[in-house]
């Protein structure tokens, strides 16, 4: 291996950063939204193909595969969903080199590359920051400064017990001690960092407050906490201290309550669904730290469907605010009579998100639960009402966008592109098509576990 990279995938690596530099310069010369999608259109294609192949030949999922699948698709959806005019030429390059250092991450086996591309995924973010962001610009960095140094920590002393550990499928290999538990803590504390976790989630919060793609950025980087805590965190506590795991799961229920409730109070629709989001994500933990085989398949399948009903909610939400400015919470806007469409396809996404019967949100997420009350009854019902509150937000914010009469008398007719149209289509029809036939994916999900 180069760097940690088998040749397939680093020939695959570099062939696409070299489409990712001529796409953008075919945009920055025709100014055409259609070349903003070439990037993640190759990366989405690709990673597919490699996912089949390998299914094929293991009857199993490539994680690294998976997780570029996954995010490609976010990130070529917003592509078709936002305009073009809401992001300005540096904001377009720092999105796509997001996607790109997340990719670089997710395939190397190499623990020194991966902290490589740990710190160099938050600098596309960070460089989005407007000038009069300096606060929340300062929340980003100390947050991800504190993730740094924890992985670091955790990787020299991993080294300091066997010299020899460099890739990270040879966690299994290094030696049981005192020090590999500190290790593995910090891991975990650094990965509940970047997935932007109670209480290291203000650096999300100061992030999405910015403009559309850097939002995306944001979620490339989450992303990496949630591939370094199924490596390295999870294997190495699941062998030092297995014990340790009530605990841990209750930390990730009590970060899913405080979420959910947040979502309650917020001022903003944008906001609430943001935080309904980290809500969600916070629950994958729990189902992760059962160590069960249907608890962990659940969680990568939640992890697809939560990738794609949040991805058409919030590119619905900031194509909305584009054409009518802010949605305030407390105050019904009536967008419906205008755009009953986009009040059902927006209704849809809201349903997925809390895991509506026939989508694929429902079967993910009882494979969760079942795996959770199972395990720790208790903490399962936190998770239950974790999933009544996300519900009843989920539910105010379609009243409030789309019921009542509009006061403002200027025209909220919103017209979606074709581009749109497609985009939304193809997500909404993921969610019911390997909702009705979970098992599609769910079998080689399982294969993997």
């Amino acid at each position: 291996m180069t760097l940690g990279y088998d040749s397939l995938h680093l020939r695959f690596l570099i062939l696409w950063v070299l489409v990712s530099v001529l796409s953008m310069a075919l945009y920055r010369w025709k100014q055409s939204k259609i070349f903003l999608g070439f990037s993640p259109l190759m990366s989405l294609v690709t990673s597919g193909m490699e996912l089949y192949r390998y299914t094929l030949l293991t009857d199993s999922v490539d994680i690294g595969s998976f997780f570029l699948f996954v995010l490609s698709l976010m990130h070529l959806i917003f592509s078709m969903m936002i305009d073009q005019r809401a992001t300005d030429w540096p904001t377009k390059v720092a999105s796509h080199a997001g996607l790109l250092i997340a990719g670089f991450a997710y395939f190397t086996q190499n623990i020194w590359v991966f902290a490589l591309f740990w710190i160099l995924s938050t600098i596309p973010s960070l460089l989005s920051f407007d000038q009069n962001h300096r606060r929340p610009k300062m929340v980003y960095m100390l947050h991800h400064m504190f993730s740094f140094v924890c992985l670091i920590s955790g990787i020299l002393l991993l080294q300091s017990i066997d010299p020899r550990f460099i890739t990270m499928s040879g966690i299994g290999d290094v030696p049981l001690s005192s020090t590999a538990t500190v290790a593995g803590v910090l891991m975990v504390i650094a990965s509940l960092v970047r997935q932007a976790m109670f209480p290291f989630h203000l650096w999300f919060k100061a992030a999405y407050k910015t403009k559309p793609f850097p939002l995306a950025i944001g979620l490339y980087s989450m992303n990496l906490g949630f591939l370094l805590f199924l490596r390295i965190g999870l294997p190495l506590l699941n062998r030092e201290a297995n014990d340790l795991f009530p605990y841990a799961m209750t930390g990730g229920v009590l970060s899913s309550l405080y979420f959910a409730s947040m979502a309650l109070v917020q001022t903003r629709l944008l906001s609430t669904v943001f935080y309904v989001m980290l809500a969600q994500y916070a629950t994958l933990y729990s189902g992760l730290e059962t160590l069960s085989r249907f608890g962990k398949a659940g969680v990568l399948f939640q992890f697809l469907t939560l990738g794609c009903a949040f991805t058409g909610l919030i590119g619905c939400l900031y194509t909305i605010e584009w054409n009518v400015g802010w949605l305030k919470a407390r105050r019904f806007h009536g967008l419906q009579e205008k755009n009953p469409v986009l009040a059902v396809i927006f209704l849809l996404f809201a349903l997925c998100a809390c895991a509506l019967p026939f989508s694929m949100g429902f079967a993910g997420e009882d494979l969760i639960f079942h795996a959770v009350v199972e395990h720790y009854p208790l903490v399962g019902i936190g998770l239950i009402i974790t999933a009544a509150l996300n519900g009843i937000s989920m539910f105010q914010t379609v009243t409030y966008m789309f019921r009542g009469k509009r006061e403002d008398p200027l025209d909220s007719t919103i017209y979606l592109s074709y581009w749109q149209k497609a985009a939304l289509g193809t997500i909404l029809t993921m969610l019911f098509v390997f909702g009705l036939f979970p098992s599609l994916l769910l079998s080689k999900i399982l294969a993997f576990m």
